[in-house]
């Protein structure tokens, strides 16, 4: 309560500091989100029943935005970010107490979050100006901002919508964008970690994460629009002897429409090199990537449609993570990946059995490293009821390079239903079923049985 008090007298001395002619929030608009995903998994971590991995439950998100006007030609976004709490979330375990030599259980305290508790978890993701024509090039992003798009290959900082913990990661960056006939893209640099020590012996140190990038798209035409990228990674050095690490990822992509149908297609490379693995010989980064997707939607009167197909590859290095004494590295890496493919294999907390594997880079377990993926799937509208869609998705994991052994990691089978209540009210199910195959047999300990991975999800998303 105090920290409120405080932040509200803080607030209140500042507006009393400023010019009467100031105009305070300026065409001031706000936006909003609230995300409900509950969730109930069974055989998530392990694949078997030998272990008690059930679990069952909710978590909450919430997002409010501000914008407004600082001068006619400077604008300010803040946004806030709460995404803490789960349900039955208390402030007091269970226990005992010990009274005249006996003990006795007291009931734990299920009051919700006190003003203290609110006010540390509310995190400020979002912090820029925004300067329109900025040098006559164009408008020009500086602070703390969202970057990318959600599910990208290589590069995402937001919110996360539909994966367990309703991650949001954010980048200080500047941001430079331009538009020029058919052109349309943009600069950024910035940094995505640094300690929590401010110390200026430490700062000066070279062991923090810096992100850098600049992306271009041509229109051709409504049915061709080709663009490429080119992204850099690093990370500085922890000490002395030991290497940092200096990833590039340089990647072309095209979208359109040829003949109704829909297509993406993108691929991705790495180079740079890789940090020094036990101080023997620093690798370089030779991965790569390519992703296609395919949509035909068609209207059959009763019912609208859309046949669907993915196509999913990342390289990888037989010998896993472990790249000592090798020139190098094959596995494909991105920056701050999100590819996030079904339900489970994309979006359960848990599923470790092949993100942290020795075939996959657990350092970003949303990456597209020494995975191949197929996936077909169909969107279906009636037209009766046009609120409600319904989607079934079907994938095929395999691991891309190992030397000897199985490589095929196992399929699921998603289904989806959505109704849209209002044009900002969204409520949904989603039934998912993983069935491993002998990768995963084999990754998990002979002893244990192996099980089908089931995973039950409802999400509530209201945006104001």
């Amino acid at each position: 309560m105090k920290k409120l008090t405080g932040m509200l007298l803080a607030a209140s001395l500042i507006a009393l500091a400023l010019p009467a002619k100031a105009e305070i929030f300026k065409n001031l608009k706000t936006t909003g989100e609230l995300e409900v995903l509950s969730v109930f998994g069974k055989n998530v971590a392990d694949a078997s029943n030998s272990l008690s991995d059930d679990y069952r439950n909710t978590q909450t998100r919430l997002i409010f935005g501000l914008s407004f006007d600082l001068l006619d030609d400077v604008h300010s976004n803040v946004t806030l970010t709460k995404n803490n709490r789960y349900y039955g979330q208390i402030n007091r375990e269970k226990g005992y107490v010990t009274y005249s030599g006996m003990a006795y259980e007291y009931i734990p305290d299920s009051r919700g979050e006190n003003l203290d508790d609110l006010i540390n978890n509310i995190y400020v993701d979002e912090a820029n100006v925004v300067v329109d024509n900025f040098l006559g090039l164009g408008n020009f992003k500086i602070g703390r901002q969202f970057y990318g798009d959600e599910g990208d290959l290589v590069v995402y900082y937001g919110p996360k919508h539909g994966a367990e913990t309703l991650q949001i990661d954010s980048l200080d960056a500047m941001r430079l964008d331009f538009v020029s006939g058919n052109h349309t893209g943009h600069l950024v640099w910035g940094k995505s970690y640094s300690s929590y020590d401010t110390s200026i012996e430490y700062q000066l140190e070279d062991t923090h994460e810096t992100f850098a990038g600049i992306s271009d798209m041509y229109k051709f035409s409504d049915n061709l629009n080709v663009g490429g990228y080119v992204y850099n990674g690093r990370t500085g050095k922890d000490s002395v002897s030991l290497d940092g690490k200096n990833l590039w990822v340089v990647g072309a992509k095209a979208k359109g429409d040829i003949l109704g149908i829909n297509y993406y297609a993108e691929g991705a490379a790495n180079c740079g090199k890789a940090e020094m693995v036990n101080g023997e010989t620093t690798p370089k980064y030779t991965g790569y990537a390519m992703l296609a997707k395919l949509a035909y939607p068609v209207n059959l009167g009763a019912a609208s449609v859309k046949p669907r197909f993915m196509f999913a590859l990342g390289s990888g290095d037989s010998s896993g993570n472990d790249v000592s004494n090798q020139k190098e590295d094959s596995n494909f890496y991105g920056i701050n990946s999100d590819f996030r493919p079904a339900e489970i294999f994309g979006n359960a907390n848990d599923f470790l059995l092949y993100r942290y594997n020795s075939f996959n880079d657990y350092n970003t377990p949303n990456a597209l490293s020494n995975l191949t993926v197929y996936n077909v799937g169909i969107d279906l509208t009636p037209a009766k009821l046009d609120k409600l869609s319904v989607s079934a998705d079907a994938f095929k994991f395999k691991i891309t390079s190992i030397d000897g052994g199985a490589s095929h990691l196992g399929s699921e089978v998603d289904i989806k239903v959505k109704y849209k209540c209002s044009e900002n009210l969204t409520v949904g199910i989603t039934g998912a079923k993983f069935y491993p195959e002998e990768a995963v047999k084999n990754y998990i300990s002979s002893g244990n049985q192996v099980n089908k991975i089931s995973k039950v999800s409802t999400n509530f998303t209201l945006k104001f």
